[in-house]
């Protein structure tokens, strides 16, 4: 896809998923959610655009764009 870069999961950004498993409360898939936020936070991505904005509640620093 010509737009679309892929973001591997590397050592730091399993290591920053750990960190945040550790402060932030998951239940079920929620975990993936901050899987999704290491890597933004490891690439300097600054904003996400879903349809799950309740998925990022409590996550800071960070633009959650509802699609319209």
């Amino acid at each position: 896809m010509q737009h679309i870069e892929l973001l591997l999961m590397s050592d730091e950004v399993f290591k920053q998923w750990l960190e945040l498993l550790k402060t932030n409360t998951v239940t079920g898939a929620t975990v993936f959610d901050l899987m999704h936020v290491a890597t933004m936070m490891i690439y300097g991505i600054k904003s996400i655009y879903t349809f799950n904005v309740d998925d990022f509640n409590g996550i800071t620093d960070m633009e959650i764009i509802l699609p319209s």
